[in-house]
């Protein structure tokens, strides 16, 4: 197991989680349908977009830049 694992490059706890039989997930039903209500209009003023991902509306010029000091 420890040799599958550093081949892997996992840990071996890992990959031993992985094998161990567990229950299965629980599956609900779900029904997709269009949106009733129309779209936001969108927000005025700074978005800001991560190359993570994330992307920040709506916040004031001073609250921004506190997170972009955050994020820095």
């Amino acid at each position: 197991m420890h040799r599958v694992a550093g081949a892997l490059g996992l840990p071996a706890r890992s990959l031993i989680r992985w094998l161990q039989p567990s229950a299965p997930p629980l599956l609900r039903p779900v029904t997709v349908r269009p949106d009733l209500v129309a779209p936001a209009p969108p927000v005025a003023g700074p978005v800001l977009l991560t190359s993570q991902g994330l992307r920040v509306e709506g916040l004031d010029r001073d609250t921004l830049i506190a997170v972009l000091q955050v994020l820095g």
